[in-house]
């Protein structure tokens, strides 16, 4: 039977409404899933990028530090020594003791700033005088045994002494402490600070110290070592002393 006028027209509304709510629905579906699989995508890069150089960089800071660490402790000085570098010299001799050794360098030469402390006693007059030449040397002094040897405050002293040189109480020198850093030399081994003895000097360890007097090139020299080991009061052991020599040319 024809469907009168009022009927088509209310299911002509029926349809249209129907359409316009499944497209409204369409697009919050669409929407939701777009935001579903986007955000993941803009958020997770940011945060790999963000801590992976902090990660390097701490990494970085932490190698640097180990570094610095191994290179600050080589375990060559003893800790009651002065710790410097070795200057450039020229090897003059090598003493040989018994657990021992000193190696003796010819470091440089300047001239006197100043007036020794030894008096000719025939002239009264100083026997090193300001503007004198003078020459540095070094001592570097090793523990060559496999045990430990306990020192006094003396160490292993060593001096030198022209075989022609004239007076008894020895070569002068200067202590004017800027020509001794000038020099890279320094006047005592032992560190600022330095606990009482014994100073215990183990196997393969190495400390140095230097003097200097008046520099006669070409003229034969004699330089010796005096090793006397500490008790365990830290005084010394007249016992066990030992002295050695050896002969070398000043240039």
């Amino acid at each position: 039977m024809p469907l009168s006028r009022s009927a088509r027209a209310a299911a002509i509304s029926i349809a249209v409404l129907s359409l316009g709510l499944g497209a409204c629905g369409g697009d919050d579906d669409t929407t939701e899933a777009s935001t579903e699989e986007t955000a993941p995508t803009e958020t997770e890069p940011q945060t790999e990028t963000e801590t992976e150089p902090e990660t390097d960089t701490e990494t970085d800071t932490e190698t640097e530090t180990e570094t610095e660490d191994a290179a600050g402790s080589s375990g060559d000085t003893p800790e009651w020594a002065v710790a410097q570098e070795q200057p450039d010299g020229e090897l003059l001799t090598t003493l040989q003791g018994e657990g021992f050794e000193v190696e003796v360098h010819q470091v440089g030469t300047a001239t006197s700033p100043d007036d020794g402390s030894f008096v000719d006693p025939e002239s009264n007059e100083p026997i090193l005088k300001a503007g004198d030449p003078i020459v540095f040397v070094n001592f570097v002094i090793t523990n060559t045994s496999d045990e430990t040897i306990p020192l006094a405050f003396n160490l292993v002293s060593v001096d030198g002494t022209y075989v022609d040189w004239p007076w008894l109480q020895g070569m002068d020198g200067t202590t004017d402490r800027a020509l001794y850093e000038e020099m890279g030399v320094v006047s005592s081994a032992l560190a600022p600070g330095a606990s009482e003895p014994p100073f215990l000097w183990e196997p393969g360890q190495t400390f140095s110290y230097g003097t200097n007097f008046e520099h006669q090139p070409g003229s034969p020299i004699v330089f010796k070592a005096r090793l006397t080991p500490a008790d365990d009061a830290g005084d010394l052991d007249h016992d066990k002393a030992q002295e050695v020599e050896a002969e070398a040319t000043i240039s």
